[in-house]
């Protein structure tokens, strides 16, 4: 099998837009390119990884940090083959037709070839996101990824991805599975009053034994949060990445599309308060797709989060994570809600308040949720 991997996460989008900055999209983009590369993860050659973020990933891993020595190079409209700018986020046409030409090359390659080689594709967007009906479908509302050059305001409705039109042309059109994971929002646009572009022939089918799966990190219309505290991720991403590394069956250590659906739905509540559930679908449902067949990847170490509850602490006091060598892991300030900051597990801890002078010592022992009231 050869995998290909198309990688966008946008943090900051053109003022036009109308899109609030993010603080972990392109982290997420990150994490999940570094998987891709790795041989038990998505097992992705650097020439068939599509990376590309707004702003440049800090401190990118290894792997992707040699990657992006020489990045492999995008379809442009007008310029043709081109590096991706990571001073800008990429449009929807340079994102679109990159992914169906590459899947084009790949189907004309294993032709010439005679290989019976499967192809498979990995789509992985995190950024802004909504749901709304395509050109060329009266009733089918599907989460469409919102790219650098939408524009809420115009005649025509451009700058929009719709998900479920891309993955019928990626395996319409050169590609035998596709899996996609879209750390997006999916709440309808009541105000955008025209459908977005169709990708591809709004006919479009599927083949005849369809194999793909998508992980949504939010139900229908509903929101998708990143981590409260540094260093910010998104909560689906945060969740899903680890369950793609470390999860396997240990008889055969391949992780299938259930298998993951339910890690994350079970752990995703470690990284917000707010209720958010994901949503995964997939074709075949008996067997589920398998998506990783390789042993587990390590990891760093087990990180959970701390929920931390101010009863007596004014309202924007300045707290704390100080970690038992005295060093400050973290800066949080009082509120009314609860605030949830990652640490990790098995060790001592303290929140420390400077003015008036405090502290309160504590032991952080995981897998779950550990909680402190100040």
């Amino acid at each position: 099998m050869k995998a290909w991997a198309f990688v966008v996460g946008i943090n900051e989008y053109h003022p036009h837009a109308g899109q609030r900055i993010l603080k972990g999209a392109a982290a997420d983009a990150a994490d999940f390119a570094d998987w891709a590369l790795h041989r038990d993860g998505g097992g992705v050659a650097p020439e068939r990884l599509f990376f590309w973020t707004k702003p440049a990933p800090q401190n990118p891993p290894t792997a992707l940090a040699n990657y992006l020595q020489s990045p492999t190079e995008w379809w442009d409209l007008l310029a043709g083959q081109k590096k991706p700018d990571f001073s800008q986020p990429p449009s929807a046409i340079t994102i679109l037709e990159t992914a169906l030409q590459a899947g084009k090359a790949a189907a004309a390659e294993a032709a010439q070839l005679e290989s019976n080689e499967e192809r498979r594709c990995y789509v992985f967007f995190a950024g802004h996101g909504i749901q709304t009906n395509t050109t060329g479908a009266t009733a089918e509302i599907q989460t469409c990824f919102v790219s650098g050059d939408f524009r809420p305001n115009t005649a025509t409705v451009m700058g929009l991805i719709p998900c479920d039109d891309l993955r019928r042309a990626l395996l319409a059109g050169g590609f035998d599975q596709v899996f996609m994971f879209l750390d997006c929002c999916r709440v309808a646009m009541s105000a955008l009053n025209m459908p977005a572009p169709t990708v591809g022939s709004a006919t479009a089918m599927n083949p005849p034994a369809p194999f793909w799966g998508v992980g949504h990190a939010a139900q229908k219309n509903k929101i998708a949060y990143e981590t409260e505290a540094a260093p910010f991720r998104g909560v689906f991403s945060k969740t899903l990445l680890r369950g793609l590394r470390t999860l396997r069956d240990p008889t055969s250590n391949e992780l299938n599309l259930d298998r993951l659906k339910f890690y994350v739905s079970d752990n995703i509540g470690l990284h917000t308060l707010k209720g958010q559930k994901p949503h995964f679908l997939g074709d075949p449902s008996d067997p589920p797709p398998v998506i990783v067949h390789s042993p587990p990847i390590p990891v760093s170490e087990e990180e959970a989060p701390i929920r931390v509850v101010f009863q007596t602490v004014a309202p924007g006091t300045m707290v704390h994570l100080v970690d038992h060598n005295g060093g400050i892991l973290r800066e949080l300030v009082a509120g009314p809600d609860p605030t949830l900051v990652a640490a990790v597990t098995g060790r001592l801890y303290s929140f420390d308040i400077t003015n008036p002078l405090s502290s309160k010592a504590f032991r952080h022992p995981g897998p779950g949720v550990t909680d402190v009231i100040l």
